[in-house]
Parts: C-alpha cells; sequence; structure tokens
C-alpha cells in the first residue's frame, strides 16, 4: 500500500529532488520535525481526503495574521524534510525555484483550511496559497476553520494506517500528477503539510505541505 516516491535523477529540476525524501515511520516522522513546529502544530495523523470531504463555511481570513506560520521549516531542502521555511522561499525565489513555483501554480480559488490550536489558528492545508497571497499583496485569503469535531473527524485509519500515501498524492496535487485513479484539481502542495508535509501543515499529508494527512506542510 505505501508508495515510494521517485529517486532523483540527473537532470531533474532541484525543486523536484527535494521532494524525495525517504520514507520514515510515523513516530519517526514526528521525531524529524523541529521543536517549533512540534510546539505549533497538531501532532496527529489526519486524512487529506477526508478534509477535503468536509463541507464547511468560506470566511475571509486576514493574510497578516497568518504570515508568522510562514515561518515555519515546513518543505524540503536536497530531499531533506523541514529544512525551508515558506518566508525563506519568498526572500530567496532563485535559490528554491521549485518551491516557488509550486507556489506560484497554487490556486487561490480553492479556500485553506485551519483549526484551532493551542489558543490560535493553524494551517493544515495551504501553506503554499498563503505565501502567494502574501506575494500578490492579497490583504485576505478565503479559509474553512474546522472545530476540533471536524478535525476529530478527518483523524481517522487511513491517515494512521498509510501516511505516506497520503502525503505522496497530496504533494502531488499541484502538479496535475496522480498518484493514483482518483484526481483532483490543483490547489498546492501540505507543509502541509500539508503534512507528510512539506507540509505543510501535518497530513498523511506538510506533509511536502505540509502532503498534505500528516502536515508538512501544505
Amino acid at each position: 500500500m505505501r508508495d515510494r516516491l521517485p529517486r532523483p535523477e540527473a537532470g531533474v529540476d532541484r525543486g523536484e529532488q527535494d521532494r524525495a525524501a525517504r520514507q520514515a515511520a510515523w513516530d519517526e516522522f514526528v521525531a524529524l520535525r523541529p521543536e517549533v513546529v512540534r510546539r505549533t502544530l497538531p501532532m496527529v495523523p489526519w486524512d487529506i481526503y477526508k478534509l477535503w470531504a468536509l463541507d464547511l463555511p468560506v470566511r475571509r481570513l486576514a493574510v497578516e495574521e497568518l504570515a508568522w506560520l510562514l515561518e515555519l521549516p515546513l518543505w524540503r531542502k536536497d530531499g531533506i524534510r523541514f529544512r525551508v521555511s515558506p518566508a525563506q522561499v519568498r526572500a530567496e525565489p532563485n535559490r528554491f525555484g521549485g518551491h516557488m513555483r509550486r507556489v506560484m501554480a497554487s490556486d487561490l480559488a480553492y479556500p485553506i483550511h485551519l483549526v484551532g490550536h493551542k489558543s490560535r489558528l493553524v494551517v493544515l492545508d495551504g501553506y503554499h496559497r498563503l505565501l502567494k497571497a502574501t506575494i500578490e499583496g492579497r490583504r485576505e485569503i478565503e479559509a474553512m476553520v474546522l472545530s476540533q469535531r471536524d478535525f476529530d473527524s478527518i483523524c481517522g485509519s487511513y491517515a494512521r494506517a498509510n501516511p505516506h500515501r497520503a502525503a505522496r498524492k497530496a504533494s502531488l496535487r499541484h502538479t496535475g500528477l496522480s498518484a493514483g485513479p482518483e484526481r483532483r484539481p490543483a490547489r498546492d502542495d501540505g507543509g502541509g503539510s500539508r503534512g507528510a508535509p512539506d507540509q505543510s501543515g501535518i497530513a498523511v499529508s506538510q506533509a511536502h505541505g505540509g502532503a498534505r494527512g500528516a502536515q508538512g506542510v501544505s
């Protein structure tokens, strides 16, 4: 059931190589996250498809109030997870060309997803879109905010059993590629992130995020 990310090949864009981090068990995956990520984001696996299936009202949130999340090291560099923050990508777009291309290809027509955690809203899915909104100078971004009950409903057995498959599928969304027969229009990657987020967030997602189930970072 587990999909393995392709190994980087000669001539492959550096940004694509950054997706080639090796697989890790869930406990190891959590341990890989820097302390600041573990303190900030929910450290439980969640299902990106259950997240997308939620029918929640869309709100407009101030981009400025969420910008602090872009300082989290959610994305990969040289195949190593949690080495690059979205803020670094914005500051050095030429250095992180692969990440920047994914940011600019993300679709702001899709609301980002957030949940309350430790008295603050944090992004589960949508770090690429959030960064794009800051780059474009947008004051607000469309968002869906999960209640604790909503969040509990997406922390199901699929995400716990298949963190890497869910993470890989979520990280492929923005490319128009499919990791299986199911396809969905591009939103962005997911730290988080979805999941495993680069994603993002932490979808088993970051997330790249964060694949967007474990947050990595989306």
